[in-house]
Formats: C-alpha cells, sequence, structure tokens
C-alpha cells in the first residue's frame, strides 16, 4: 500500500533584527535568511526532508509585510515553496492560514530554527530533545513518570524546575485535524506551538519522540547546535569531542592529511600560534588529527551574514596582513617555478571535468561559445587554452615561500569582537620532484586565494546564494553579494590585494575557478555558476553577474 505523502511546512515568520543570534545582529531581518553556518537554514531544512520519499514539498510560510528575503530563484531555494500570508498576531496563525494551501493529507511544521534530525513520518507525533536542558526561554516537556508529560510554556518563569526536554517546534499531524485544533485555540495561546502540541497529545494521543535539538532560534543551544553538525567533505570527516572540547580529522585522503600534520608540526612558533594546538591522539584515533575547537565562525560566514562593521573588518584585513608578513619572513624567499599551482593543476583538473558524467550544459560550453548576461564568449576550451597561455610567463619565474596554501575565507576564523584570526586546513603540499621544505608555494597563491572569495564570490556560489536560468546557449546569472561587499573588496585591494598586480591578480583569479569544477561535480548548477565566473573574470565583465 502506498505510504501518504507529507508536506513539510517551514513557518518564517517575524524579524530577526532585534534577535542575538550569532557572532553579531544578522546583515538581513527577514527569518529565511537565517544562517546555519555559512548556507542558509532553510537550505538544511529542505534538503534534509526532500530526501525522504515520503515528503511531496517543503512549504515557506512568512508574513506578507515581510521585505529584505532572499530572492525567491536562489539556487539554495530550489525544491521550496514560498507562501505569502496575510500579516498574523503569531506563529499559529500563520500555519493556520497556510494549512489549505497544502496539497497533502499530512503535514509536518518545521519552524525555521529547528533543525530536523528525524526523518517525516505519517504519523500524530511531536518532537522533544532528548538531552534534557535547564529550561531558559524555550518550551519543553518534563517526564513525571509515571503520571506523563508536563507541559512548561516558554512564557512560564523557568526557576527551580528540574532539567526538561526541549520542545523542538516539530510536530506532524494530519492537514484536517491540525485545522481543527487550530481554530479551537485561544487567541492568548497562538505565540508558543507548545499549545497545539499538548492538545494533540492530551485529546488525540499523539506520540512524544525524543530526537537531537539542533536548535538556531536560542543562543544558548546554537553552540551545541553548531559542533553537532561540522562540516565534512568527501575524503574529510570531523567530530567533536566534548570532554576534551577537539576537533577529530579522519580522512580518506590518508596522505593529504599525512602532508597537513607534517605541515603543522614543522611550522616555526611564530606561525604555530595562529593554528589549532595539537593534542595526543587516543585509542582508535591513530590515523587522526586531533585539535583544539576554536569557537569562532568562519569569514565566509561573516561575510555572509552578519554585521560586524567596517572597523571590525579593517582590523581583521590588518590581522590577516599582519600573518602574511610572517610568513613571508619564515623562509628565505627563492625564484622558481610554480606551474603545479597554476597551469599544471588548471591542466590536470581539466581533463578530470569529462571523465565520466559532467553538466550538460558545460559540455555544449566545451566546443561552442555562450551568451552570459546578455554577452558573447568563447568555448570553453579556447578559454582554458588562453589561460593556459597567459599563466606560462607568471608561472616560469614565481617567489617561492612558505605559504598556507588554501586561504579563502572557509579556511581564517575569527572573533569578530577581538578580532583574533586563527587559520586551519592548510594544504602542507610539497612541490612535485623538487627538494623543498613542506609548504612552499608561490608568494601570490594565498592572496589570490583570499581574491577568489572578495572579488569572484566565492563563498556566495559554493553555498548556493546564486540565480541562474539557461535557454538555448543563454545563462543569466546573478550571484549575491552582501552589502559590504563593495568597501571590503577596496579595504582589501588597498590593506593586501595590491601587492599583486591587477592584471596577474585577474589571471591567476580566473584559473582558479576554471580549476574547481571537477570538484563539485554534485551540483551542475553550482557548476556552471563557477565555470561562468571564471570566465566573466577572464574577460573582466564579472561585475555583469554581482547583485547587490
Amino acid at each position: 500500500m502506498d505510504r501518504p505523502a507529507i508536506s513539510v511546512l517551514v513557518p518564517a515568520g517575524g524579524n530577526l533584527a532585534e534577535r542575538t543570534l550569532g557572532p553579531a545582529p544578522p546583515l538581513h531581518p527577514d527569518p529565511l535568511w537565517l544562517p546555519a553556518g555559512s548556507a542558509l537554514a532553510i537550505e538544511r531544512i529542505a534538503r534534509f526532508h526532500l530526501a525522504s520519499p515520503e515528503v511531496s514539498e517543503v512549504v515557506v510560510v512568512s508574513d506578507r509585510e515581510a521585505a529584505g528575503g532572499p530572492p525567491a530563484d536562489l539556487h539554495c531555494l530550489a525544491g521550496v515553496r514560498l507562501l505569502r500570508v496575510p500579516p498574523q498576531c503569531h506563529i499559529c496563525g500563520s500555519i493556520a492560514a497556510a494549512l489549505p494551501a497544502l496539497r497533502t493529507s499530512w503535514v509536518v511544521i518545521n519552524p525555521i530554527t529547528t533543525l530536523p534530525s528525524h526523518v517525516a513520518q505519517a504519523q500524530l507525533a511531536i518532537l522533544i530533545g532528548t538531552d534534557p536542558l535547564i529550561r531558559e526561554d524555550w518550551s519543553s516537556l518534563l517526564d513525571e513518570h509515571p503520571w506523563g508529560w508536563r507541559f512548561l510554556g516558554k512564557g512560564r518563569p523557568a526557576g527551580g524546575e528540574p532539567p526538561s526536554h526541549p520542545f523542538t517546534g516539530i510536530l506532524t499531524a494530519k492537514v484536517d485535524l491540525l485545522s481543527d485544533v487550530l481554530a479551537e485555540l485561544p487567541e492568548a495561546e497562538g505565540h508558543d506551538l507548545l499549545a497545539v502540541a499538548e492538545r494533540l497529545h492530551r485529546r488525540h494521543g499523539a506520540r512524544v519522540i525524543t530526537t537531537k535539538w539542533f536548535d538556531l532560534g536560542h543562543r544558548a543551544s546554537v553552540a551545541d547546535s553548531h559542533r553537532s553538525r561540522l562540516p565534512s567533505r568527501s575524503f574529510n570527516r570531523l567530530s567533536y569531542c566534548r570532554r576534551r572540547d577537539a576537533i577529530v580529522k579522519e580522512s580518506s585522503d590518508r596522505e593529504r592529511l599525512q602532508q597537513e600534520m607534517a605541515y603543522l608540526e614543522a611550522l616555526p612558533p611564530a606561525l604555530r600560534r595562529h593554528f589549532p594546538a595539537l593534542l595526543p591522539p587516543e585509542t582508535g584515533e591513530e590515523r587522526a588529527l586531533v585539535m583544539e575547537a576554536l569557537p569562532f565562525p568562519n569569514l565566509a560566514e561573516i561575510f555572509l551574514h552578519w554585521r560586524i562593521g567596517p572597523n571590525a573588518w579593517l582590523a581583521i584585513l590588518e590581522r590577516l596582513a599582519a600573518i602574511l608578513t610572517e610568513f613571508a619572513s619564515a623562509s628565505s624567499p627563492r625564484e622558481g617555478r610554480a606551474d603545479w599551482l597554476w597551469g599544471r593543476k588548471l591542466e590536470q583538473r581539466w581533463d578530470m571535468l569529462w571523465q565520466g558524467g559532467v553538466n550538460t550544459v558545460l559540455t555544449r560550453w566545451r566546443k561552442h561559445g555562450l551568451r552570459i548576461n546578455g554577452h558573447s564568449y568563447p568555448p570553453l576550451e579556447a578559454v582554458v587554452e588562453s589561460m593556459l597561455e597567459a599563466l606560462g610567463p607568471l608561472q616560469a619565474c614565481s617567489s617561492l615561500q612558505l605559504i598556507h596554501g588554501d586561504l579563502c575565507f572557509n579556511n581564517i576564523l575569527c572573533e569578530p569582537l577581538y578580532t583574533s584570526v586563527r587559520l586551519i586546513d592548510p594544504r602542507g603540499e610539497t612541490p612535485p620532484g623538487q627538494v623543498q621544505a613542506v609548504g612552499i608555494g608561490d608568494a601570490r597563491y594565498d592572496l589570490i586565494k583570499l581574491n577568489h572569495s572578495l572579488a569572484g564570490l566565492y563563498d556566495a556560489t559554493v553555498n548556493n546564494l546564486f540565480s541562474h536560468h539557461v535557454e538555448g546557449n543563454h545563462l543569466e546569472i546573478r550571484l549575491y553579494a552582501p552589502p559590504n561587499h563593495r568597501f571590503l573588496l577596496e579595504a582589501a585591494e588597498g590593506m593586501l590585494l595590491g601587492a599583486v598586480p591587477a592584471e596577474e591578480r585577474r589571471i591567476l583569479t580566473a584559473s582558479l575557478f576554471l580549476s574547481m569544477l571537477p570538484l563539485h561535480r554534485d551540483d551542475p548548477a553550482r557548476q556552471l555558476a563557477l565555470a561562468a565566473t571564471g570566465v566573466l573574470l577572464w574577460h573582466d565583465d564579472f561585475g555583469s553577474a554581482v547583485a547587490h
């Protein structure tokens, strides 16, 4: 028998402007912009639920008065239906107004401030956190066995209570039943979804299910939520050890992890202090890298989502300039080839791109021209050939020194109040076929990696904050740029990036974008956006794709 289809309804009303949820005030007040790390919370919610075959759609409901939300065609909102309803007095009013627009008989209510951890099922249920906590400004359930659950509303004074299970805000019910419960709910109780949950449990027998609570709506819980979902790549796996306050990094690419260990162990003390401290591995961690957990967001998250102010950004750039000066003085510079970082990497990745399946638009663009935002550009193959020719003299005689090797915003941690900076994930490569110390590379490379985050908006693209439309050989593309983008780019050019002439920056940065294409095979739209960015930078037309 077929299982009932389920809609996931995500309430996203209200205003974030007065909320203290992260390292600084949010750049945007609309809850749809609520971040979960560098990505948006709504994307993480939608991806989780849409992976279930029982979920037919994810619908976000917000008041029509809300303004300044992300454009509906952003790639991160793919698969999400946006529903605006008339202004309501509370969250339950917004839900009631949205229910008639659903296309299924079952619904999961998942507030935008809660990342899901339990797969949606067509059963009457309410979800609570597995671990009891001392209640602060949230609703919870207290287990008073054998009498049952006591429901503690968020408006109730919390003093003197034993720890209780936080109410996640997630509940599942038939649409008709939920509509009836909401219709009977007194107006004064509509601000707290717990009132709905209690009625579903006491009057209709809703199950109480414990699950991990990944909450973004309360300052007291944000840190634990972040540590519980550390980002991992296909070859890396990160985990958090609460007892040691440590990050354990394991990798299927053993050689790369060993290079990183060797790099960190060989650093001089003046530079070693800019990285997390290494900790001795315990039993079972012999093949892992164990390091202190630094409670700082990365610059990608700060750049895209948090308002720290121009003076804080200037202080961060000053710190980065000082750190790069220390790198420059840590080894005796010498002249040599750096083609393994530029042209050779581009050639290898270009060949890798066409192995196996590939984005059909890129396949067409490989041999034929494409129009981007109304302007015509040569085939990708011709662009790469021209790029390799231009890279020749730039890489033939480079200044070689100790570098980080992957100094993009995602690998720079920063405490924005005191602007303390720490670096993570150095590449630790040794130039192939050369007898040199680990970590030696082109002195320009770290600056170009910073430039691809700033001038190329790399972090916006990899977090799917872009929109695109393809029709035939025409591509329309817009990349989100945060409000501080122009200021920060100009400041960085004056304080850091100006050390590399503008023409060299353009060529080298464009080559990075085209060299990373096979690494994003999992998302053809993102792959296309990165290719377009490389081509636009190469032709000095990138401004046509930036949406401030």
